[in-house]
């Protein structure tokens, strides 16, 4: 969805490289701030409000985003 090539992707995720630009194109993509992608107050939501809070993301999506979200969830449930 970024166009970026696995050997980018694996330097980012092992730490060799910090590329501003790729993670620019990742907030655009899901439509956050980029400060979100580095945001971690999530981890201090309770289970049940995380479920409330998912429930209201996914009403708001739209058909094509919540088809994304679904294969995302399908695939991770495996």
């Amino acid at each position: 969805m970024i166009d970026i090539d696995q050997r980018s992707l694996s330097a980012i995720e092992c730490g060799i490289n910090f590329p501003t630009k790729h993670f620019m194109k990742i907030a655009k993509t899901f439509n956050v701030e980029l400060k979100d992608l580095f945001d971690f107050d999530h981890l201090d939501v309770s289970d049940s409000d995380m479920r409330i809070q998912s429930k209201n993301f996914i009403d708001k999506l739209s058909q094509h985003d919540l088809n994304i979200i679904y294969k995302l969830l399908k695939a991770m449930s495996v």
